[in-house]
């Protein structure tokens, strides 16, 4: 069996399963083959730290375990990414090849952009008459955008049409490089009123119209046409547009747009093919083109494209709308039920469940085992503090079909696992393969999607998903993982303010001078203390220490020795007192130490102790001591405590008049 790897960026929001679907058809026809994808989200958002967590991801696979590569770069728009990426597979040595773009060292299987884009242009110049022309593509070295670019370039040439800057307008692949486009021949603020039938309300250009604007895809010829339109310019009338992409949008827009297939699972498919060959030894191009079929529409001048079907689409479009609105409720209650102030372990518990419930045949977590301490790395996992948190279906081996699992059990039993948590044992793996073959992913026919989990840039994980069906239909997945995420930010944030408010209560609870605990500690901190002593049968005796002399002290020798003293005092304490024991300052010059332990002789060992360690420093203290009989209900503790610490008080005074008359 051969294993195939799959590296993957979305469409911005969108995942394009077309990829997996091509390659996993290729293996179902020919047998012996498994298929790994690792996908991030790296292009779509503004923030570049979380576009490092996304792409963190691969990081994680060793590509020179695998027997091919098959890498999908197009997408990701970080310049130096997309070459560490690349230059990570040439240097793997494994057979790799890159889709639709090109990348040095790969073969690269995509459609046949520059023919198809000769094909448009020699078509709207003899069909049509068309004499002028624009293009408007995507910036940057993009291979499927530079292609299309350089057969307009060469047409031009061919015609004999004089090249100038002002025919070009290079962004990115969306709606807002056509608005952009469109907007270069009007003034800016002037807006015309349509009227498809007369030139009326036409607004005046500021320099000529071409015939005919050849874009690099769909969205950026709808852009055109939406803003031509404003300005009372319409299409065909006006002008003429070609795209690229047969997108849905092309193919129901007003007028029906010119366009080119880009049928992504025949690229797939015939990239797999191509894999194949190069796996079993063959010697393949470095460019292998996809064919590319034209569908010339309106908007060019055609006639509507016979395979329209605005009945089926508007069907589709009112189940999509039920669809849409079912999932938003689901992920209303996902979102309501990924607490912040839950355990770790629940929290991924209800994450794990959750991804378990689609269409798939198990789901799985890994997390980083510092994701508590808030120490995770930026941008690269580190496969020793790797541990497996699973949602896993309990099937006997034996009805469990060639390649999938039983997807009705995927939500029986889970066995969470998560390192430092009472009862858990974590699960460790030296790489991502070991932890597949636990998982039993990699088996004949098999497809697994590996997905980052992060909270920014910093690596807290990521997500396994085996033969997830589900994406065919859902390819809006990121909504979903985007609640993933921002629950495990949110649950770091509260994790962070937890800690923050937990370090400012112990600092209100805590004697600055000294560090021993101060009054404000002695209901909250004091009394689940005593309590838990009083479970366990103890003995309680409590001190109270007054410094002889203090006052004089400071007089004579300022106040900062003052602190000093009392600083060597509580440190005095401290050491002489049996640990995990209750101490504070009880004001000025006064302390009180309540001692849990077994006898009266522990009691009276700290007192001396705690007499000879000051008296190394050459300070006189009295202490006074009382024994509490604490047989009362829980909510009397506190002023029958008070009660005895008066005591001690009482009998510290008896002891520094002894002291002053031995004096």
């Amino acid at each position: 069996m051969k294993n195939i790897l799959l590296l993957s960026d979305g469409w911005r929001r969108f995942i394009i399963s077309a990829w997996s679907t091509g390659i996993m058809q290729y293996m179902k026809e020919h047998g012996g083959f498994s298929l790994s994808e690792f996908h991030s989200w790296g292009n779509w958002s503004h923030d570049p730290e979380f576009n490092k967590g996304e792409y963190s991801i691969f990081t994680l696979p060793d590509f020179s375990s695998y027997d091919g590569i098959i890498a999908d770069l197009t997408c990701i728009q970080d310049t130096i990414v997309r070459s560490r990426i690349a230059q990570m597979i040439v240097n793997s040595g494994v057979p790799a090849i890159t889709l639709c773009n090109q990348e040095k060292g790969m073969t690269c299987v995509r459609s046949d952009n520059y023919n198809a884009v000769r094909q448009l242009f020699n078509h709207l110049w003899t069909v049509h008459g068309c004499r002028s022309f624009f293009f408007a593509g995507s910036s940057g070295e993009m291979s499927e955008s530079a292609e299309r670019k350089a057969a307009f370039i060469d047409c031009c040439s061919q015609h004999n049409i004089p090249l100038t800057k002002d025919m070009f307008l290079e962004n990115d692949f969306s709606v807002t490089t056509g608005i952009q486009t469109a907007r270069l021949f009007f003034r800016s603020g002037s807006t015309g009123s349509t009227d498809a039938g007369t030139n009326a309300g036409k607004d005046e250009p500021i320099r000529p119209i071409p015939d005919a604007f050849i874009c690099a895809n769909d969205n950026i010829a709808i852009g055109i046409l939406i803003e031509m339109k404003k300005h009372g310019w319409l299409c065909p009338r006006d002008f003429k547009v070609t795209g690229f992409d047969n997108l849905d949008k092309a193919m129901y827009y007003q007028p029906q747009v010119t366009t080119v297939t880009l049928d992504r699972e025949r690229i797939a498919y015939h990239a797999m093919e191509i894999l194949d060959r190069m796996i079993n030894g063959q010697k393949v191009p470095e460019n292998v083109h996809t064919p590319a079929r034209i569908i010339y529409a309106e908007s060019c001048g055609c006639q509507t494209s016979s395979e329209i079907n605005y009945r089926a689409y508007l069907a589709w479009q009112v189940e999509d709308s039920i669809y849409v609105d079912d999932r938003n409720e689901r992920f209303s209650a996902m979102v309501s039920s990924l607490d912040p102030s839950l355990s770790l372990p629940e929290l991924m518990q209800r994450i794990a469940d959750s991804y378990a419930s689609m269409d798939l045949d198990g789901a799985y977590i890994v997390l980083d085992d510092r994701i508590g301490s808030g120490e995770l790395e930026e941008g690269c996992f580190t496969m020793e503090h790797l541990n497996l948190i699973e949602a896993r279906e309990n099937v006997p081996e034996a009805q469990k079909e060639p390649g999938r699992l039983r997807s009705d059990c995927a939500d029986k039993e889970r066995i969470l696992e998560v390192q430092n948590e009472p009862g858990m044992r974590p699960i460790r793996f030296k790489n991502i393969d070991a932890l597949s073959k636990h998982l039993d992913a990699i088996r004949e026919g098999s497809y697994t999607l590996v997905l980052p989990l992060h909270i920014r840039s910093l690596c807290a994980g990521f997500v396994i998903l085996r033969n997830p069906r589900f994406i065919i239909k859902e390819w809006r997945f990121y909504e979903f993982q985007d609640i993933v995420l921002h629950a495990l930010t949110e649950w770091d944030t509260n994790r962070k303010l937890v800690n923050s408010l937990s370090t400012l209560r112990e600092i209100y609870y805590r004697d600055l001078l000294t560090g021993l605990y101060s009054k404000n500690a002695f209901e909250p901190r004091f009394l689940p203390w005593l309590s838990g002593e009083l479970d366990k049968g103890r003995f309680i005796a409590i001190f109270f220490l007054d410094i002889d002399g203090f006052k004089e002290i400071n007089d004579t020798r300022g106040h900062a020795y003052g602190d000093h003293i009392l600083q060597v005092t509580a440190s005095a304490i401290l050491r002489a007192v049996p640990p995990d024991n209750f101490t504070y300052r009880y004001g000025g010059d006064e302390f009180v130490a309540i001692i849990s332990c077994q006898n009266q002789e522990t009691i009276a060992q700290s007192r001396r102790r705690i007499l000879e360690f000051l008296a190394q420093d050459q300070i006189s203290a009295s202490i006074g001591t009382s024994y509490p009989v604490l047989d009362c209900p829980p909510d009397q503790l506190y002023s029958r405590i008070e009660e005895y610490i008066h005591d001690a008080d009482e009998d510290m005074y008896r002891c520094k008049k002894i002291h002053h008359a031995a004096r």
